[in-house]
């Protein structure tokens, strides 16, 4: 029962905080509602018995990922993109986030709400096993990618503030 109560907090913090990305006028008060969102998401991989996933998401997601964008955002003029606050299509992702809550609510009174299957949690044993032997590549290969964008992205702030 404590687990459910939990739960429901952290739900509600990740509801808000994802509210406050996408309403936020500001881009950097954005990040940090994204930077709540993504720990209240480690949470609820704590709860799920999911540790590894936890870890992951505060690292990767609550570390890096965030420190790119505020990177990218120190990188580029601002003052660029000031006539794009306005979104004139506003109505269709009105249209496109009802009928997406619609289709997650039949899908959720369809299968009563019983999703999960199979047992909770996973040793660090097999995932180590699994990331090393079968994904080492493809891991390399993002990472390689990303540090190309990232220099990518210095090289094309240079040429813009250098002109």
């Amino acid at each position: 029962m404590n687990s459910l109560v939990v739960f429901y907090i952290l739900s509600s913090i990740i509801t808000v905080s994802a509210i406050g990305v996408v309403t936020s006028r500001h881009v950097v008060h954005a990040t940090f509602y994204l930077l709540i969102t993504l720990f209240g998401v480690a949470g609820v991989y704590v709860i799920l018995l999911s540790q590894f996933l936890a870890i992951v998401q505060i690292l990767l997601y609550g570390g890096a990922i965030i420190i790119v964008i505020l990177f990218a955002l120190m990188l580029t003029n601002i003052s660029d993109f000031n006539f794009q606050v306005e979104n004139k299509h506003w109505k269709y992702s009105l249209v496109g986030s009802i009928l997406f809550f619609i289709t997650g609510t039949i899908a959720f009174f369809t299968t009563g709400g019983n999703t999960v299957t199979g047992t909770l949690g996973t040793s660090m044993k097999n995932i180590g096993i699994e990331l090393f032997s079968y994904w080492g590549i493809p891991f390399e290969i993002v990472s390689v990618i990303l540090l190309v964008a990232l220099i990518g992205a210095v090289v094309v702030s240079n040429t813009e503030s250098n002109k």
